[in-house]
């Protein structure tokens, strides 16, 4: 198990460091729109913090 909390721990930092980053700037608004439908069709595990 220890492998994959590895691997859940690197996957979490790049997405904090370069995924989040990247979207924030390239998606603008018509793209977090349709973030959101997307999240609205299909519900995930995630909330958003608040």
């Amino acid at each position: 198990m220890p492998a994959i909390a590895d691997l859940m721990a690197e996957h979490a930092t790049l997405v904090d460091q370069v995924g989040f980053p990247a979207s924030i700037v390239t998606l603008g608004a018509e793209g977090w729109n349709t973030v959101d439908e997307a999240h609205t069709r299909t519900p995930s595990c995630l909330h958003p913090i608040n």
